[in-house]
C-alpha cells in the first residue's frame, strides 16, 4: 500500500476518533428520545427562575401609563424591554414603601441615548419609516452620533433624547 494512502488512513481514523469524541462530550444523553429533542428541555426550561411579570402585572399599578402607553408609538412594546425585569418589583411592591423601595425592587429609566439607539440608531436591516408615516410597524430610526448631537457646555454632557422627546410616545 502505498504511503500516502497509509497517511490518508491515519488521518481519517484521527478525524473520526475525534469527531465521535465531540459527539459524546457534547450531545445531552435525552437527545434523541422524542425524534429531534432532548426529552429534559422542558424540566431544564421549568427550573430556570422567573424573572419577567408581564405587561399586565404593571397595569395593575400604573394604570395611567398603560392608558397613556396604549396611543402612542410605544403601545406594542413591553414596558420590561426599557425598564428592565420587574417580577420582584411587581410581586413585593405593595409589600413595600415606593419611596423606599431597596435596590433591588427599583426598575430602570432608561434616559441616556444608548437606551433609545438600541432600537432606535440607525440600520440597513431594520424597516425605515418614510416620510412622516404612522405605520407603528416599523421604526423611527436616527443617526444617534449625529441627531440632535448638543454638548452642554458647563458638563460637556451630549444632550439626551427624552430631554426632547417623551419616552411613552415620542
Amino acid at each position: 500500500m502505498p504511503d500516502q494512502i497509509k497517511r490518508l488512513l491515519v488521518a481519517f481514523v484521527i478525524f473520526l476518533a475525534i469527531f465521535l469524541l465531540a459527539r459524546y462530550l457534547l450531545i445531552p444523553a435525552s437527545f434523541g428520545e422524542f425524534g429531534h429533542y432532548r426529552s429534559t428541555a422542558m424540566d431544564d426550561a421549568a427550573a430556570d427562575q422567573l424573572k419577567h411579570a408581564g405587561r399586565e402585572a404593571c397595569k395593575e399599578c400604573h394604570a395611567d401609563v398603560a392608558e397613556e402607553l396604549s396611543f402612542g408609538f410605544h403601545a406594542t412594546l413591553a414596558c420590561e424591554g426599557c425598564h428592565g425585569p420587574a417580577l420582584k418589583h411587581a410581586m413585593y411592591s405593595k409589600m413595600a414603601d415606593s419611596e423606599n423601595y431597596p435596590d433591588s425592587l427599583k426598575l430602570q429609566r432608561p434616559v441616556e441615548r444608548e437606551s433609545c439607539a438600541r432600537c432606535h440608531d440607525l440600520h440597513a436591516a431594520r424597516i425605515k419609516i418614510s416620510g412622516d408615516s404612522t405605520d407603528f410597524s416599523a421604526v423611527h430610526m436616527v443617526n444617534v452620533n449625529e441627531h440632535n448631537h448638543f454638548i452642554y457646555e458647563e458638563t460637556g454632557e451630549i444632550i439626551r433624547c427624552v430631554e426632547c422627546h417623551y419616552s411613552h410616545s415620542p
